[in-house]
């Protein structure tokens, strides 16, 4: 679901990047100019609205600007994986940036993205209800997890397209 932009009385959008991970409520960051050309940047969580003046050149491209400001967000999260999930969520990597080879030695956790109509919710697989991720002593371990879930049944949730992609990643 696509939220309205904000309105920001006397300013102009010049550009927005939109998380594609939740069926609503994605985080968004949206550029703005008043008619001196002075740039704002706006972002909007969901739950919370900041603006930010954002001192610019005006022929420097909003699209780049808008990136810089993701590669902020995504390094400004301190949770484990966060920062991979953020990368992500914001476009700037893709989950096969943080797949490690095969012949790694080292734990590692398993990355869920999924497949829904219009958005791909991005998890770290977990082994109860509490939120305990699940660590994995070598690559090959974490491959035979995978290759035991895509065996069973898989029921889909409502809107969901498919099974979701599972990356193996070093775990943090």
């Amino acid at each position: 679901m696509k939220r309205e932009h904000i309105e920001v009385e006397g300013l102009k959008l010049l550009g927005n990047l939109t998380q594609q991970v939740r069926q609503y409520d994605n985080q968004e960051l949206s550029i703005y100019a008043n008619e001196k050309g002075l740039r704002y940047l706006v972002e909007d969580t969901g739950c919370d609205r900041r603006i930010y003046e954002y001192a610019t050149d005006e022929d420097e491209d909003v699209n780049k600007l808008l990136y810089a400001a993701a590669e902020n967000c995504a390094e400004s999260v301190d949770y484990a994986y966060g920062k991979i999930m953020e990368s992500i969520a914001w476009g700037l990597k893709a989950p096969e940036d943080y797949v490690v080879k095969d012949d790694y030695e080292g734990n590692v956790s398993i990355l869920s993205v999924g497949n829904y109509l219009g958005y791909s919710p991005i998890e770290i697989v977990i082994e109860d209800e509490f939120g305990t991720q699940l660590i994995f002593e070598n690559y090959d371990v974490a491959k035979g997890y995978i290759e035991e879930m895509e065996a069973r049944a898989y029921h889909l949730s409502h809107g969901e397209n498919g099974r979701p992609k599972y990356y193996i990643v070093e775990a943090q």
